[in-house]
C-alpha cells in the first residue's frame, strides 16, 4: 500500500519501480484523500492504474473491500 502524494511528488515512480524490480507482479495499492481537492490527478491516478496494473481506493479507504482486493489479487498470483 502507497500513498499516491509525497509532499509534491507522486508515487509513479516508486510503482515502476517495483514493476521492473525481481517482483513485478507484487499488488500495489495506491490510496489518496486527494481528489476531490485537487491535489490529486484523476487522469494521472488513472493511467498508472492502466500501465502498472494498481489497484486505488480513496481515503477513508474501507478495510473489508481492500481486504477483498488484495485476497483476490494474491490467489490470482
Amino acid at each position: 500500500m502507497i500513498d499516491w502524494l509525497f509532499g509534491a511528488h507522486t508515487s509513479a515512480g516508486a510503482i515502476r519501480a517495483v514493476r521492473e524490480s525481481d517482483n513485478p507482479d507484487a499488488p500495489i495499492f495506491v490510496l489518496t484523500g486527494e481528489l476531490t481537492t485537487g491535489k490529486a490527478s484523476e487522469s494521472e491516478i488513472s493511467q498508472v492504474i492502466r500501465d502498472y496494473n494498481v489497484a486505488c481506493f480513496e481515503k477513508p479507504a474501507r478495510l473489508g473491500i481492500l481486504v477483498a482486493d488484495l485476497s483476490k489479487r494474491l490467489l490470482r498470483s
